[in-house]
């Protein structure tokens, strides 16, 4: 059965290549609703067609609606290339500026976003680790686990030869990450301690 759709004028081989068009469209609109709805549509399109839309989702992140910042980041923080690195990875430093975002979920998923990255992320080392002291729990346990993320990504690539100046230069920061972490064990929240032995 064929799959053509016709929207605005054009016919689309593909109703999901419909979809994303018609997605694109929205996020012109005026109406913030339609702008979160647009990003939820293309965040679920399929993984493949979704990362050639990471620089919509990327531009989304500047919205005035904090709802549209926030589903665009949770794309970004759970969108995976299979056939080489995350489009995000080039993208880590505009990410890490919404640590200090006002809502909680859009904080929580930057980390998230920071941590999937591994070795991409060491540039924002020193914010994840100020992150371990988010006033959010869940902020602090995903930033613990980012470290841990991170520093296992620095260990591995530091393997090779040529990458041991690039852990020698880690081991400063890690150490001080590591001593946040110790105090984490002795937080209320059970989760948090339970993150921060790990």
């Amino acid at each position: 059965m064929s799959q053509k759709v016709k929207y605005n004028g054009k016919t689309f081989e593909k109703r999901h290549l419909a979809a994303a068009q018609m997605a694109t469209d929205m996020l012109e609109m005026e109406d913030p609703i339609m702008r979160r709805m647009a990003l939820t549509t293309l965040s679920n399109l399929g993984q493949a067609e979704a990362l050639k839309h990471c620089d919509d989702f990327l531009a989304a992140l500047k919205d005035e609606d904090k709802g549209v910042r926030y589903w665009a980041m949770e794309y970004l923080a759970r969108c995976r290339s299979f056939s080489g690195p995350s489009p995000v990875a080039e993208h880590t430093a505009e990410v890490v500026l919404y640590l200090k975002d006002e809502d909680p979920g859009i904080r929580y998923y930057a980390i998230e976003a920071l941590a999937a990255q591994g070795f991409a992320s060491i540039g924002q080392l020193d914010d994840l680790v100020s992150a371990l002291q988010d006033s959010d729990p869940h902020c602090r346990v995903s930033a613990a686990k980012a470290i841990g993320r991170v520093d296992a990504a620095v260990r591995a690539m530091a393997r090779g030869s040529e990458e041991r100046s690039v852990s020698r230069g880690f081991e400063e920061r890690s150490a001080e990450a590591a001593k946040i972490l110790a105090k984490s064990l002795e937080e209320e929240e059970p989760f948090f301690r339970k993150s921060g032995a790990k």
